[in-house]
């Protein structure tokens, strides 16, 4: 297993950087696409490993169906994210959300998730109950970090979706974000609530590589907005500062954590 999450993390990895400043020619959907893949392997193994079959399975279920509800309910009214459209530019849609979009809130979500629980030193096969609430809420914040660093990018310069009358973001509205922190809470949370009602807290005895590839893979997928800004791309406006902001918000954290990881570790083996 830990053969499976190192290769599949050094791929994503190697595909963002080669796609972000090398030579080829690619979309920033397809990009995400390729690398989606090798994303696609490492949540998957770990979170298999982890809730078994039938609990990761139930994670995705809740992120597809909370995030499409409240993207379709968006487009339609404005809440909660504010008034867009989604172009063709992602490909086949589910109404109108492409379907591209459920695989990332699922992927990102399962590290934004793994990442918070590992600040509370949740390592196990559940959660604790003083944690119900705080580890869904810092989840939902590190997923709304991730949305700070591509959603300009995306929308604004490459327009996969476009914003009815933009916003003061790069272009995004502000009640995105609050649409974001809303949407990845209550899935998360419904998560939550799942793991205490049906699973014990029982620790994994594994190894540490475990726990650390997955701040570091949270922090990869902010790398391409962060590489954007040495490359000789048109809109340098836009990625400068948010390579700026992908720095702080997501690599910071995914430092602290791996710090927090490293420190809990070693008062556990001077006992």
């Amino acid at each position: 297993m830990k053969q499976i999450l190192v290769i599949s993390f050094v791929a994503n990895l190697l595909v963002f950087v080669l796609l972000s400043v090398g030579p080829f020619s690619v979309t920033e959907g397809q990009m995400r696409l390729y690398g989606g893949f090798f994303l696609m392997i490492f949540v998957c193994t770990h979170g298999w490993y982890r809730y078994g079959l039938n609990r990761i399975v139930l994670f995705f279920c809740m992120a597809v169906v909370v995030t499409w509800s409240l993207e379709t309910l968006s487009i339609a009214v404005g809440f909660p994210f504010g008034h867009f459209a989604y172009t063709d530019k992602l490909g086949e849609k589910i109404g109108v959300v492409p379907v591209m979009i459920f695989p990332a809130y699922f992927f990102t979500g399962y590290l934004a998730w793994t990442t918070a629980g590992i600040f509370f030193n949740s390592r196990g096969t559940g959660i604790r109950k003083k944690h119900l609430v705080l580890q869904p809420l810092a989840a939902a914040f590190l997923m709304l970090t991730w949305n700070l660093s591509f959603d300009p990018i995306m929308s604004t310069l490459h327009g996969c979706w476009i914003w009815e009358s933009g916003g003061a973001y790069f272009g995004v509205p502000l009640t995105n974000f609050g649409g974001w922190l809303l949407t990845t809470f209550l899935f998360f949370q419904l998560f939550a609530w799942l793991v205490t009602r049906t699973v014990a807290d029982e620790p994994l005895e594994i190894d540490r590589a475990y726990w650390q590839l997955i701040p570091l893979m949270y922090a990869v997928q902010g790398l391409p907005s962060f590489l954007y800004a040495f490359s000789s791309r048109q809109g340098q406006d836009i990625y400068r500062p948010v390579a700026v902001i992908t720095a702080a918000f997501m690599f910071l954290p995914a430092v602290l954590s791996l710090i927090r990881l490293r420190t809990h570790d070693s008062r556990q083996m001077s006992r």
